[in-house]
């Protein structure tokens, strides 16, 4: 009894000290995001400022270059701090009611601007009647601009198409497909893994390999799930399932015949 009672003194000192460490490091990274982004707002401001003041194709590109770089530093911060926040257990659903159409249409508003500076079609697929969810919009929000952020990384040439459907489950269903570069077989089992940098045609990496691993994350904190399928050379498709328990209104005859077809074809194909 008395070496159980102490074992179990060990285990929950050292549950302390790792709680501490913890917590330690959140507001480490807290406090260096807070003295980081000041600086990279000026470089920011002084990129703007170097593109509208310069006539010298040089500068103008160095200008291009330092804003991309403070963009890149901002998104770091951003994962490292939603990264630990997750670690630390301390990372909650905030419910409310909204649209998921209007959602995936303001994330895709947002991205295309991007989108079109690369020629590429950023389009949509939505149910006439919108999928209305009760989750976490801001999480949900995060992951779509994730996903769909890195399809148009990703494309060269052709669309990134965003789809909004429901499941014959009555599951809310978002599929990201792209016509991008692909992932290579061996990539897909460590691709939502922290810091797995996926390769350019050119070989060069981008990104700091944090995105996907934060998808999954938040994803599983929406009690969700995320797969994917790709094709090397020809493109990839991410699936993002909301459980039906978060989806309010699932109406419209529109999306009534669409779940009625599901259906069918998934009684066929149990047949």
């Amino acid at each position: 009894q008395e070496l159980i009672a102490h074992q179990n003194e060990e285990l929950e000192r050292r549950r302390r000290e790792a709680e501490e460490v913890s917590s330690r490091k959140s507001r480490l990274l807290a406090s260096v995001s807070h003295d980081i982004r000041q600086p990279i707002n000026i470089i920011n401001l002084t990129a703007e400022v170097m593109l509208g003041l310069a006539d010298n194709p040089a500068l103008t590109a160095l200008a291009q270059r330092l804003k991309s770089n403070a963009h890149s530093m901002t998104e770091l911060i951003s994962d490292l701090l939603d990264m630990a926040q997750i670690d630390s257990g301390r990372m909650h659903l905030n419910e409310t009611l909204f649209s998921l159409n209007d959602l995936v249409v303001g994330q895709c508003g947002e991205l295309r601007v991007l989108a079109e500076t690369k020629g590429l079609q950023l389009e949509t697929e939505l149910p006439e009647q919108a999928i209305e969810l009760r989750t976490d919009r801001a999480k949900l929000s995060r992951v779509l601009s994730n996903l769909i952020g890195n399809a148009v990384k990703f494309t060269e040439n052709g669309r990134v198409t965003v789809t909004v459907k429901a499941s014959p489950d009555r599951d809310a269903l978002i599929v990201v497909r792209d016509t991008g570069t692909g992932i290579a077989p061996e990539q897909l089992d460590r691709i939502f893994d922290e810091f797995a940098q996926m390769h350019k045609q050119d070989k060069v990496r981008t990104g700091w390999g944090l995105g996907l691993a934060i998808c999954r994350r938040l994803v599983d904190v929406l009690e969700g799930s995320i797969t994917v399928q790709s094709v090397l050379g020809e493109g990839s498709t991410f699936t993002l399932t909301i459980p039906s328990r978060y989806v309010v209104g699932v109406c419209g005859a529109q999306l009534h015949k669409q779940l009625e077809a599901a259906q069918r074809a998934h009684a066929t194909t149990a047949c």
